[in-house]
């Protein structure tokens, strides 16, 4: 791995299976699992139809695994906002292999772009 992955440290993997950068989220999954937490902290929100969802911050990778598992919703988009050494670490680890194109993972630097690719303004029209 590159030098990126050293100074974020090895990925983890709690009781729950859940691989994630302990410098990214701590002790946040070790009392419970991630799947177990989105469900209770989000509910459905998230599973909306033809909904436009911008995040910040993956969970190590984790949170658009959830949702990609999960079934993304028809017409729905996830744009990710991740740190740039986070990203490229996920990356080099291939955590983010295998997402649906309606789940994108980007910085700061790039969302606007990422946002134009997945429709934002037409999802603006749809409230």
């Amino acid at each position: 791995m590159s030098d990126l992955t050293n100074s974020l440290g090895p990925f983890l993997v709690n009781d729950f299976g859940d691989r994630y950068l302990y410098q990214v989220n701590r002790n946040a999954f070790n009392t419970i699992g991630s799947d177990s937490l989105y469900k209770s902290f989000y509910g459905e929100k998230f599973f909306t139809e033809y909904q436009f969802n911008i995040i910040i911050g993956t969970d190590s990778g984790i949170f658009p695994k959830f949702i990609a598992k999960s079934g993304v919703p028809t017409g729905s988009r996830y744009l990710f906002i991740e740190l740039p050494e986070v990203l490229d670490t996920l990356m080099l680890d291939g955590q983010l292999e295998n997402l649906p194109p309606e789940i994108s993972i980007t910085t700061l630097d790039g969302w606007a772009e990422q946002a134009t690719k997945h429709q934002f303004s037409e999802y603006v029209f749809l409230d």
